[in-house]
């Protein structure tokens, strides 16, 4: 089947890799253009705006303009917690189709840290009671809440990476366990920090770190690299790579926040929350690619699968063609072969009545070669003719009584059982559906044989068990002859197949390869277990057709 998608599914999205490059630097580019992505207000102070008595609409606009820097926070850090929404949501439905853990167990890694994120947002949007100013509580909670992220995505990855997880439940129980522990350690601290007013000095202007707090969540990410590039080799997937793509905005970010970023909604922290949008969309925009080429791939395997399934009947049908053409060939030159036999054998006949006291004793030798010759060669033709007659449409089917088609074989072979004192035993016989005909045959050739291939001077004893195995009968024919090895156990049942020469026992090799065809066609199958010089035993099983079969 033709792989294309599913390779090019494994490879590293390198375009994919560029674009968010590039999102990363363009930021930086801008601002050396002279682009400031600063929330600079435009407002006045409660005190101006009451001192100059302003009219009600243009002290409401003045109120917006002074909360912009507080808006734009709130609409950037709310559309990173809703991607990360996005993401968990579009994680299951994914792992709904292919079953890879992987999948939920990231996107509830991501989800726990958007809800550490929407904790951060309700606190600085006073949706949470904070008695901290934000000039504290934001960058002191902005802190906890990326550091949770870090953390937690480290904590997913080694999850699928080391503890290499192949039960859904067992991934997801063990992350939900985690993320339950961290998102009470983030919401503790949270609550910590909104319920304190002297928070810890996070941010330090005139240093070359300006926040300090936001050190540890670099240093977290840039060990995660490592981490989610093995996580990608173990689980190549566009899942696993964006993990390894989202650590560029996420360092990025970073960077801003711990060495530009001086105050409340600045040119970097602006930029970094952003980039965290970006972070957040990118095992999503991953995700929703690999779910893309997951649905492609399933289009072309059923397209292969359509193409394969016309090909193959139309193999069956030539394959089918071809065997009833065989059959009838071989049906066709069998009947045709039995006159010019019948003429060797009666002329032979009539040269030695005719001749015989003038033939010496050699020629006499040849003649009989000569008549046994042909004799076998009938045999062999009748047989041939057999096997090419079965499964013929006509054949028709009704119930069979085993017990009477025992009694009729043993009719059949009266004087093989009486010569060698054979000795048939049998368990209770039910009765089945099929070819009466066929059957007998097939029963007949696995008895006969039994008796047939002995040890010398030794009485055959032969016993016959049929027993109900779920909707099959199972049949046993248990001899005490001279067996074979194992490796011939399957060979005999192959067309002219022979164990033994003609002086040591008769016969064509076609005996057991007709057994094998009646049981074929009837539904079942046959087969056999042996030991050389301990006896054989030869099973075979059909269908129970309708409820007119049962045991007696």
């Amino acid at each position: 089947m033709n792989n294309s998608l599913e390779n090019e599914k494994q490879k590293f999205p390198k375009i994919f890799l560029l674009v968010v490059t590039f999102m990363c630097a363009a930021p930086i580019f801008l601002n050396g253009l002279g682009f400031d992505f600063s929330s600079i207000s435009h407002g006045i102070s409660v005190q101006d705006m009451a001192a100059k008595n302003l009219p009600r609409g243009l002290e409401l606009d003045q109120m917006f303009y002074t909360l912009t820097g507080g808006l734009h926070h709130g609409l950037l850090e709310w559309s990173a917690v809703m991607a990360a929404m996005l993401t968990i949501i579009l994680a299951f439905a994914h792992f709904a189709i292919n079953k890879d853990v992987t999948m939920p167990i990231i996107g509830v890694a991501l989800f726990c840290s958007g809800a550490m994120d929407a904790f951060h947002t309700m606190a600085a949007m006073r949706l949470i009671d904070a008695v901290a100013s934000n000039t504290d509580l934001i960058p002191f909670t902005w802190a906890l809440s990326r550091g949770f992220n870090a953390g937690i995505m480290i904590v997913g990855a080694l999850i699928c990476l080391k503890l290499r997880i192949t039960n859904t439940r067992i991934g997801l129980f063990r992350i939900g366990i985690v993320s339950i522990m961290f998102g009470t350690l983030a919401y503790t601290l949270i609550n910590y920090a909104a319920g304190h007013e002297n928070l810890p000095q996070t941010q330090f202007p005139d240093s070359w770190i300006t926040r300090p707090y936001d050190a540890l969540p670099l240093v977290l990410f840039i060990i995660a690299i490592p981490i989610f590039w093995n996580l990608y080799r173990k689980n190549p997937n566009l899942l696993t790579a964006s993990l390894v793509i989202t650590i560029i905005p996420e360092i990025v970010l970073e960077a801003h926040m711990a060495f530009g970023s001086s105050s409340l909604f600045d040119n970097h922290f602006n930029i970094a929350h952003s980039l965290k949008i970006l972070a957040y969309m990118i095992p999503f925009i991953g995700l929703v690619l690999d779910y893309v080429r997951t649905y492609q791939i399933q289009i072309e395997i059923k397209q292969q699968l359509v193409e394969r399934k016309d090909k193959l009947e139309q193999l069956i049908g030539k394959l089918t063609d071809s065997n009833e053409e065989l059959e009838r060939f071989a049906y066709v030159a069998s009947h045709d072969l039995q006159e010019p036999l019948r003429m060797v054998t009666n002329f032979t006949s009539l040269l030695e009545k005719r001749y015989g006291d003038q033939l010496d004793d050699t020629a006499k030798e040849y003649m009989a070669f000569s008549s046994n010759g042909a004799r076998r060669m009938q045999e062999l033709i009748e047989d041939l003719l057999e096997y090419a007659r079965i499964g013929e449409e006509n054949e028709r089917y009704q119930n069979i009584d085993i017990g009477k088609t025992i009694a009729l074989i043993q009719e059949n072979l009266k004087e093989s059982i009486d010569t060698s004192g054979a000795k048939i035993t049998h368990g209770d016989l039910p009765i089945i559906y099929g070819n009466q005909v066929r059957f007998m045959r097939a029963l007949q050739n696995l008895i006969g044989n039994g008796i047939k291939y002995q040890k010398l001077n030794s009485q055959p004893e032969i016993h016959i068990n049929v027993e109900k195995k779920d909707d099959t009968w199972l049949f046993s024919i248990k001899d005490n002859g001279i067996g074979m090895q194992q490796k011939y156990c399957k060979k005999i049942f192959e067309p002219f197949k022979r164990l033994h020469g003609k002086e040591e026992f008769s016969g064509t090799g076609m005996g057991l390869a007709i057994c094998r065809k009646i049981i074929d066609r009837m539904g079942g199958s046959i087969w056999v277990e042996s030991e050389l010089g301990q006896g054989s035993i030869f099973y075979f099983i059909l269908p129970i057709h309708n409820k007119k079969e049962r045991s007696t």
